[in-house]
C-alpha cells in the first residue's frame, strides 16, 4: 500500500502539469513580493531578510542609505554555506557525511557561534545581574563566527543532500578530495571578508545578493530533502533536471516560508524594518 502510494505521489509531482503550477505559483508569489514590500531593490531584499534575521542596523553591513538584508553574523552563515558547497562540486556525488575533521571544526564553530552570540548580551547581564563582555564585540568577529557555522553547515548538508538526492551516490568518499581543497574553501572566505569590510558598494551589493540567495537556496535544500525523506522517494535521480519538480518544489516551499514569516512580522510590527 505505502509502496504504492509513492509511486502515484511520484507520478503527480513528475508530470509536466505540476511543473506548470509551480512555476506559476513562483511568479504569483515574485509578482505579490513586489508589489507589497517597500520599493527599491535593497528593501525587496530586505523584506527576504526580514523572515530570518533581526536586522539591527548597528549589527549590520550599512552602505549610503542602504543596508544589508542580513546582520553581520547572518551574513557570515550564509555566504559560508554558499562557499562550502560550491568548494564541494567538484567532488560530484560523493556522500561521506561524517569525518574527524570534520566533527571537530562544527563543534568549534557552534561553540564560538554560541559564545559570539551571547558574549555582552543581555542573557549575560540575566545571569550575572550585569553585562558582561569576555571581550569587545565587534562585527568582524560576528561576521565570522557566522562564516565558520555556515562553513560546518556547508559541509554535513552536501553529502547529505547526495545520499538522498542521487541513485548512485559514494558515501564513502569525501565531499573535500584534499587539503588543498579545503584550504581553497578558506582563502576564499578570507577573501570575501576582505571584501566585504573594504566598504565598497559595488562588492557589498555583490555579498548583499549572495547572501541572500544562499539563504533561499539553503532553505529549499532543507525543504528538498524533508520531501523525499517524508514520502519515501529518496535516492531516485540520476540527473539533476529528472528531479527539477522537487527542487522548484522546495523552493515553492522555502518561498512560502519567507513570505509567511515576513508579513506576521510586519503584522506584529508594522514596519519593515528594525525600529529606530
Amino acid at each position: 500500500m505505502r509502496f504504492g502510494y509513492n509511486q502515484i505521489m511520484l507520478k503527480i509531482i513528475r508530470s509536466k502539469t505540476f511543473f506548470i503550477f509551480e512555476v506559476a505559483t513562483l511568479f504569483l508569489f515574485a509578482f505579490f513580493w513586489i508589489v507589497s514590500t517597500l520599493p527599491g531593490f535593497y528593501n525587496k531584499l530586505g523584506a527576504i531578510g526580514y523572515a530570518y534575521c533581526h536586522q539591527i542596523p548597528s549589527r549590520s553591513f550599512v552602505f549610503g542609505n542602504n543596508q544589508f538584508a542580513f546582520c553581520h553574523r547572518c551574513t557570515g552563515l550564509f555566504l559560508g554555506i554558499l562557499f562550502a558547497f560550491i568548494w564541494q562540486l567538484p567532488s560530484k556525488r560523493a556522500g561521506k557525511v561524517f569525518t574527524g575533521w570534520k566533527i571537530t571544526f562544527s563543534f568549534f564553530s557552534l561553540l564560538f557561534y554560541i559564545v559570539d552570540a551571547l558574549n555582552g548580551t543581555v542573557l549575560t547581564s540575566f545571569i550575572a545581574g550585569r553585562t558582561i563582555t569576555l571581550y569587545p564585540p565587534s562585527a568582524m568577529l560576528r561576521t565570522v563566527s557566522g562564516l565558520c557555522l555556515g562553513s560546518a553547515l556547508g559541509l554535513l548538508i552536501y553529502p547529505i543532500f547526495n545520499n538522498v538526492f542521487w541513485t548512485n551516490c559514494n558515501p564513502n568518499q569525501g565531499t573535500l578530495g584534499s587539503p588543498r581543497m579545503a584550504f581553497r574553501l578558506l582563502a576564499s572566505e578570507l577573501i570575501a571578508l576582505f571584501l566585504v569590510f573594504s566598504e565598497n558598494p559595488i562588492f557589498l551589493t555583490i555579498f548583499d545578493i549572495l547572501s541572500t540567495l544562499s539563504a533561499i537556496l539553503f532553505t529549499a535544500c532543507l525543504y528538498l530533502l524533508l520531501i523525499l525523506l517524508f514520502f519515501r522517494l529518496e535516492i531516485r535521480f540520476n540527473r539533476l533536471l529528472e528531479g527539477r519538480n522537487f527542487l522548484l518544489l522546495g523552493v515553492l516551499f522555502a518561498a512560502a516560508q519567507i513570505t509567511v514569516l515576513a508579513f506576521l512580522r510586519f503584522r506584529l510590527t508594522g514596519m519593515w524594518y528594525w525600529p529606530i
